[in-house]
């Protein structure tokens, strides 16, 4: 498929695409339409998400609960060098979370990469959180506030220079002040939970994009409308 804004994007992961499952539709791979071969994928049965068919919009979904998910082989060059970032992930959220519930971890313990993870135990609240550099503790996104049972969110977290910035579904939710240079491992990526485990995320993902620069904001008005038009509103 053709990327909306292909420029800088180093991920890409759709359930509609790019999907290895088994007769039980759990998920043994989600193969990154980027380019890049970052592939992520998991052995184990009892970890594997499931793929949905028809869940949002008429379109399919993995469900991610119980520390179900999908990790890298080998380290991925995710920032290839670059401090700012622009992450979307569309979801539909449980109810109930773990605290600190991670959708995408780049190795954040680790490896002190990024993670797109809720904000300890504000359910459902997430912000993309980076170690600066050099490290100086935590900094994160100003947060996007998602809602159980209202269907699917669109969350987007930009990094340009020192200022980062949150949308839901195309709407503002602030800006903050973070480092303007940033940890950028080459590191294990894990969508699902954290690497290494215990924040787990419960609910559906439809679509991962990652872009190692901050997206223009009518760069990013584009994708987030053609992502609500293929899972929210055919109409848009």
């Amino acid at each position: 498929p053709t990327a909306t804004e292909s420029n800088g994007l180093r991920l890409w992961y759709r359930a509609d695409l790019g999907v290895t499952k088994d007769g039980s539709d759990k998920v043994g791979q989600w193969s990154d339409l980027s380019g890049n071969a970052n592939h992520i994928g998991q052995a184990t049965v009892a970890q594997k998400p499931t793929w949905v068919s028809s869940a949002l919009n008429g379109k399919p979904v993995l469900q991610f609960a119980g520390g179900v998910n999908l990790a890298s082989s080998s380290p991925l060059d995710v920032h290839a060098g670059s401090s700012d970032q622009t992450v979307i992930a569309v979801i539909a959220p449980a109810a109930t979370q773990a605290s600190w519930s991670t959708i995408v971890d780049l190795s954040s313990g680790p490896g002190q990469g990024f993670a797109l993870q809720q904000d300890n135990a504000l359910t459902n609240r997430y912000k993309l959180w980076w170690m600066g550099n050099p490290a100086g503790g935590w900094k994160a996104s100003p947060g996007a506030p998602t809602t159980a049972g209202i269907g699917v969110q669109v969350i987007t977290s930009v990094k340009n220079g020192a200022t980062a910035s949150d949308f839901v579904n195309g709407a503002a939710q602030g800006t903050t002040t973070v480092p303007a240079t940033i940890q950028t491992p080459t590191a294990i990526l894990e969508v699902g939970n954290a690497v290494g485990g215990g924040y787990a995320y419960a609910g559906q993902i439809a679509e991962v994009l990652i872009y190692n620069r901050a997206l223009t904001t009518t760069e990013r008005q584009n994708i987030e409308a053609a992502l609500l038009s293929r899972y929210v509103n055919p109409d848009l």
